[in-house]
């Protein structure tokens, strides 16, 4: 017997960029690749960010980390700006924080934002060349 858990959906805004664009962010060379998520902070909003502080208190800083949080856990949006020395490095916190319980949906374009694309985008960023988001 299959169990499936239903997924839950949070909408906001995913972006993936060059970390050199992160404001007053000094370490783009040892960390090229920066995430925002910007989400409404719900029921599933919470849990996603729970479990993005969780994803990020296990990776190594090394790899990447969170940056400063200009909004609260009380605030009806939330957002969440980490940097990544790598696309592995951002693949793995967000299959971690995701999993398979939770979909990211993009407010602007409403659709579901595979989080495959995201971890190309960085493959991209950290390579120097262009990706554009296919969903």
């Amino acid at each position: 017997m299959v169990i499936e858990t239903p997924v839950k959906y949070v909408d906001g805004v995913a972006t993936v960029y060059n970390s050199q664009e992160a404001q007053d962010f000094k370490d783009s060379d040892k960390y090229p690749v920066a995430l925002e998520l910007i989400f409404k902070n719900d029921k599933s909003g919470k849990e996603l960010a729970a479990n993005l502080n969780q994803a990020f208190s296990h990776l190594p800083k090394s790899r990447g980390y969170l940056l400063p949080q200009e909004c609260t856990p009380d605030d009806p949006t939330r957002c969440f700006e980490g940097v990544f020395k790598d696309a592995a490095s951002l693949g793995k916190v967000l299959n971690s924080a995701f999993g398979n319980e939770i979909a990211f949906v993009d407010e602007q374009k409403k659709a579901v934002v595979p989080r495959f694309e995201l971890v190309e985008e960085a493959k991209a960023i950290a390579a120097g060349k262009a990706f554009e988001m296919a969903y």
